[in-house]
């Protein structure tokens, strides 16, 4: 169990810490309010930026030659006289 408030505008944020029904129930001092129940969905894991695969320094050097040839390439076709 929960107490608390809400915003200005009278929204609630909840952030549930297990996967399960919930019921959410939230009453003003003069009686009305809303008694909500809901399934929270299957808990995501984070995501940080130290999970995302580094490129290897081959890769970036065969990436670099490859550019640098098909730059050599287009001048030769396009930008030679004939």
């Amino acid at each position: 169990m929960q107490v608390g408030k809400t915003d200005d505008y009278g929204r609630v944020t909840f952030m549930a810490d297990d996967v399960g029904q919930w019921r959410l129930k939230a009453y003003s001092a003069d009686g009305h309010g809303i008694d909500f129940r809901f399934a929270s969905p299957a808990l995501q894991p984070n995501t940080s930026e130290a999970d995302k695969p580094v490129p290897n320094r081959l890769s970036l050097m065969l990436f670099g030659l490859g550019l640098i040839l098909s730059i050599f390439g287009l001048y030769q076709l396009l930008g030679r006289k004939k």
